[in-house]
């Protein structure tokens, strides 16, 4: 049989040089890519980069294959930082209501009753609460290990065929159409990462990844080969965690039309109405990211938004406990007893479960009711204290681990939740990034740079609304937005219909600049601006500028040189980043003009 692959090419590269990597599988057929997810660290020319991997199938049709400028050290992350970070980060909507004049006596007809629901308030008008090395021919082995689930070896060679061959020998299966590209590395003397589960593992162990390494101070996440793989419009969020608010450098920057968003029908959770507020809001699918999508076409597809910009909210960050008695878990012999000494929030992550599976493996001749995994390792309070749990079971005979079984949540569930604290503790400024791009505008590689003089980005947007009556009837609603504008919007009766706000968007597209105020883009100068962003490099000490609220006006440009992705021209290397993570499909699709 041949595998499928999962392959990732991760690229830090001097200039000039080719895009950034790509998303393959053998027989040229690409894995689909529904989604990207990653944290990015920078501190002057360290990088350490937390990747997050959604992955369904066998172990032994998983592979990564990162070329990387210097040997990077390598470890696993812990998806409670992404889940952390999306908590605090994802934007929320509100709506205040102002007034209510008469709502619950005049704004419905006879015949169908007002509920509070139907208005929109509580009988006081009140607002509704938001939801929140050795070496074989011309390829030199450089070092191989374990990290979590994962092996991994970092090789060089001194001929791209040499090394394309090498790869698919060995199990890190690539297709015809990236004999170029791994050439092109080679040549440039980079060494490869090769990352594949280990083989008594399965894709239930993924974890992400984590590797730091030296590189320039500079995140960029490469796009241009993703498209191989690429769903129709797939989302990109990046988190850049450093001491002042990330900008994108080569992609214009957007800000989104909130008059467009569907505020009665989606904010505060979908409140509108008892019956309806949650499935009003669906008809509009991600109404936030469908936004998004269509402020990203106005600018040609290649457009960011900033989704949040502020504090790092570490204090906040109610990531899982992370005290375990190592020690005295390694002098305990008996599963039971050992699983009782563990914190609850530690004992029911899934890789517990998997753990549990290696290291207290079933016996034979279980009761038909304890024959399952599913059900031998049930782990909870009532199991504890029923002498019927099947876990009691577990005969002297077969030998119980706890010494590796320690040892093993120590690698992958201590030290994991240890290095997202220290990532968020070391950076003490926080942006979310975000877009919607489909494989045609994939054309270069979004690079991120800093600006110290822009303003937080709160992730709550919010709406004041009053609703207005006529002398015998409702009127509808006005609207009051957080940049002072408004809106009326008429509405014939106060139904529980909720009414159809809906209305293209006309968003800013802006260019934004390492200091200074953003550049709003006049109309008619889109591709203009675009052919000039594309000469743009950051600046060599940029990630160490502190975030400020002064001006700074001089020197607000960035430094000239011709840019072809993450690798690109100019006296730096740039690193380059390729995160090819499934994400859960988008119910939603983009309106194309």
């Amino acid at each position: 049989m041949v595998p499928r692959c999962l392959s990732l090419l991760v690229a830090v590269a001097p200039a000039p040089a080719l895009a950034c990597g790509g998303f393959f599988c053998s027989g040229q057929v690409p894995i689909e890519q529904a989604g990207e997810q990653i944290v990015f660290g920078v501190e002057g020319t360290t990088v350490t980069a937390h990747i997050r991997v959604n992955y369904q199938g066998g172990a032994e049709d998983f592979s990564w294959v990162l070329p990387l400028p210097t040997e990077p050290t390598v470890a696993v992350g812990t998806d409670a930082l992404f889940q952390s970070l999306q908590r605090l980060t994802a934007p929320t909507f509100r709506v205040d209501w102002v007034s209510f004049p008469h709502c619950l006596e005049r704004c419905s007809p006879e015949d169908e009753p007002v509920t509070d629901a139907c208005c929109g308030g509580d009988d006081d008008g009140g607002t509704a609460a938001p939801s929140l090395p050795s070496s074989s021919s011309s390829v030199s082995l450089l070092a191989e290990g374990d990290a979590g689930a994962y092996e991994y070896e970092v090789v060089q060679a001194t001929s791209g065929d040499i090394l394309f061959d090498w790869l698919n020998d060995n199990g890190y299966d690539q297709p015809e159409s990236a004999r170029a590209l791994v050439g092109h590395y080679v040549n440039l003397g980079f060494v490869f990462l090769a990352v594949r589960l280990q083989k008594n593992k399965d894709s239930g162990s993924l974890q992400p990844i984590v590797l730091k390494y030296e590189s320039p101070d500079l995140a960029c996440v490469p796009l241009k080969l993703t498209s191989i793989g690429a769903t129709e419009n797939m989302p990109v969020t990046v988190y850049v965690l450093a001491n002042a608010r990330a900008i994108p450098l080569n992609f214009f920057h957007a800000e989104p039309d909130l008059r467009a968003y569907p505020w009665l029908a989606c904010a505060n959770n979908g409140w509108w109405s008892e019956g309806e507020g949650g499935e009003a809001c669906s008809a509009y699918g991600d109404a936030w990211g469908g936004l998004v999508s269509a402020t990203a076409d106005l600018a040609n597809g290649r457009a960011f938004v900033t989704d949040f910009a502020g504090k790092t909210p570490a204090a906040e960050l109610n990531l899982p406990a992370i005290e375990l008695p190592l020690a005295e878990l390694r002098m305990i012999d008996e599963p039971m007893a050992y699983l009782r000494e563990v914190p609850d929030d530690v004992v029911n992550d899934p890789i517990v479960r998997q753990l549990m599976t290696e290291f207290m493996p079933m016996p034979e001749g279980l009761p038909s009711k304890c024959d399952d995994p599913s059900e031998y390792y049930v782990v909870s309070e009532f199991v504890f204290f029923n002498s019927d749990a099947c876990l009691i079971m577990h005969p002297p005979a077969i030998p119980f681990d706890p010494v590796g079984m320690t040892n093993a949540l120590d690698e992958r569930i201590v030290q994991p939740r240890l290095a997202a604290r220290a990532i968020l503790a070391e950076h003490p400024y926080l942006t979310r990034l975000s877009t919607i791009i489909s494989p045609d505008e994939m054309t270069k590689d979004p690079i991120f740079s800093f600006n110290p003089d822009l303003q937080d980005v709160p992730r709550e947007r919010f709406v004041k609304v009053s609703a207005e009556c006529g002398d015998v009837a409702f009127r509808g609603f006005h609207l009051e937005y957080q940049d002072g504008t408004s809106d009326f919007v008429e509405h014939e009766t106060m139904s529980c219909a909720v009414p159809d706000l809906t209305r293209v968007p006309t968003p800013q597209i802006q260019v934004m600049h390492e200091f200074g105020p953003a550049e709003n883009v006049l109309p008619g100068q889109l591709a203009q601006q675009e052919t000039a962003l594309d000469l743009r490099v950051p600046r060599p000490d940029q990630s160490s500028v502190d975030q400020r609220s002064q001006s700074h006006a001089q020197d607000k440009g960035s430094r000239s040189g011709q840019s072809t992705g993450c690798a690109m021209g100019g006296a730096n290397p740039t690193v380059a980043m390729l995160i090819g993570l499934a994400l859960a499909t988008l119910r939603w699709r983009r309106r194309r003009s």
